[in-house]
């Protein structure tokens, strides 16, 4: 038996529970609904989840 083996029964990492796993293109649209709304007068803008997202990307027309 080698030192490597000897000794990494007993440092296992102890791993909890893990997170969902989340969408990049689903955080795209949450920080671009984000920007749209803390542009300008309104100052900064609390998270959205991805239904409120979709709805401000629908809203924000841009005038060009």
């Amino acid at each position: 038996m080698n030192a490597v083996s000897a000794i990494s029964p007993s440092n296992e990492p102890k791993w909890g529970r893990l997170s969902a796993p989340v969408d990049p293109g689903d955080t795209w649209l949450c920080m671009r609904a984000q920007s749209i709304l803390s542009g300008g007068d309104m100052g900064q803008c609390p998270p959205l989840d991805l239904r409120q997202a979709r709805d401000v990307l629908a809203w924000y027309k841009p005038p060009h």
